[in-house]
């Protein structure tokens, strides 16, 4: 948590349940999950992540906002 902290990360970072975990049945390490606000996995990758590959899919769980 404080290395979120410190790098300022402009999403929520937080810890799980170890059973939870349990059921994500990963095989490597790291292993990104992207959730949305219902806790469906809407990304999943294993390996690392690129920063413009993640801001495209938190872009794409935005909601539209009104004009």
């Amino acid at each position: 948590m404080r290395f979120a902290r410190t790098q300022r990360l402009p999403f929520a970072v937080g810890r799980v349940d170890p059973q939870f975990v349990s059921q994500l049945r990963l095989f490597a390490y790291p292993t990104v999950f992207v959730l949305d606000a219902e806790g469906r996995t809407v990304k999943r990758q294993q390996g690392t992540l690129d920063v413009q590959n993640l801001q495209d899919t938190l872009a794409g769980l935005r909601p539209m906002r009104a004009r």
